[in-house]
């Protein structure tokens, strides 16, 4: 029998199973993630390292060729690009297409522990970052308001930060620019001369006082007891009266004696404006197979409950937003389906 007898003598059945078919399909197809973008792991690994107020050819140098040295010896390794600029090192490995990136990020992370022992003290340690599309951000904000940026800051990163993060689907979030607090040691030279004192001594006695250091234990009957020797500054009037030599009379000479000490910010190098206000930016990333427009959704919300609770002076300002054109996209979409359907 076939298929147009089949249907024409078998109406309800026919009709059924057309039923049957629709709801598992409109099931299936609102369930289904959305997103721009399928969850790809791009064969590359990036290894980004800060070192402050270094130059571009001591980066290289001092960071850039020693980590390239031991991650040449790593398997199915392809390729490897770096750029050494101020401040920055930023070195890309790419690898083989059909490599488990999981181990091979591994065996990158157990080359460069090999050569941190060689990196300069005041570097900070090399992060190890997989690329994939999942961790692009769906939400973009640029945050105004508030009596300063750097108060902007704080509010994000203590009260926004730790209810969005909460949120079913999101995978982290990010808050950047702002002013950042730096207590700042200006010294006088003329007084260094005076006292035949250099810059580093400062900086060195400095480093070194501002420790709580482990002092051993006490054994007390059934119970013991750390010691531990409290010497992190907690006021610039600690910082101030930290010693730094002895003259030749007995005389001792303190950091207030040749510098001054402030609180402060840190030097701008960059600006960030929104609606031409000083601003912070908040990226938010969501998890890898989540709805991006759900997750999206859910953000927006929290968001609305938080201009309630938080300062009515700052504004959220969306200035990126990844559900918007996959909206339009599955609209579209859904539109074809029903026109398709009634055909």
């Amino acid at each position: 029998m076939n298929i147009a007898k089949f249907s024409v003598n078998r109406k309800i059945t026919v009709l059924m199973l057309s039923i049957l078919i629709i709801i598992l399909g409109s099931v299936v197809f609102f369930s289904l993630g959305l997103d721009m973008m399928p969850d790809i792991d791009f064969p590359m690994v990036s290894i980004m390292t800060s070192y402050r107020g270094a130059s571009s050819s001591d980066i290289e140098e001092t960071i850039t060729k020693p980590i390239e040295m031991v991650i040449a010896g790593v398997k199915n390794v392809k390729k490897v690009n770096s750029v050494s600029s101020e401040g920055r090192s930023v070195i890309s490995v790419e690898f083989e297409w059909g490599t488990d990136l999981d181990a091979s990020g591994q065996d990158i992370r157990d080359a460069v522990e090999q050569v941190l022992g060689f990196l300069p003290a005041d570097a900070d340690r090399p992060m190890v970052m997989k690329f994939n599309f999942s961790s692009m951000p769906i939400l973009m904000y640029g945050v105004t308001g508030g009596e300063s940026t750097y108060e902007l800051r704080r509010i994000l990163e203590d009260d926004v930060e730790t209810r969005l993060k909460h949120i079913k689907g999101v995978a982290s979030v990010f808050s950047m620019g702002g002013d950042e607090r730096e207590i700042q040691v200006i010294v006088d030279k003329m007084k260094l001369d005076t006292y035949n004192l250099s810059i580093d001594q400062i900086a060195n006695m400095i480093r070194g006082q501002n420790k709580n250091i482990p002092a051993g234990k006490i054994d007390e009957r059934q119970n013991e007891f750390l010691l531990r020797t409290i010497g992190e500054y907690e006021t610039l009037k600690d910082i101030e009266n930290t010693p730094v030599t002895v003259t030749k009379t007995g005389k001792t000479i303190f950091i207030k004696d040749v510098a001054e000490v402030k609180d402060g910010f840190e030097e701008d190098r960059s600006y960030i404006r929104t609606n031409r206000e000083p601003t912070a930016m908040m990226m938010i990333t969501k998890e890898s197979g989540a709805n991006t427009l759900k997750v999206t959704d859910r953000i927006k919300k929290e968001i609305e409950i938080l201009r309630e609770d938080i300062d009515k002076d700052i504004e959220f300002a969306q200035i990126f937003d990844m559900g918007s054109p996959i909206r339009m996209i599955t609209s579209g979409a859904v539109s074809n389906i029903i026109v398709g359907g009634l055909l």
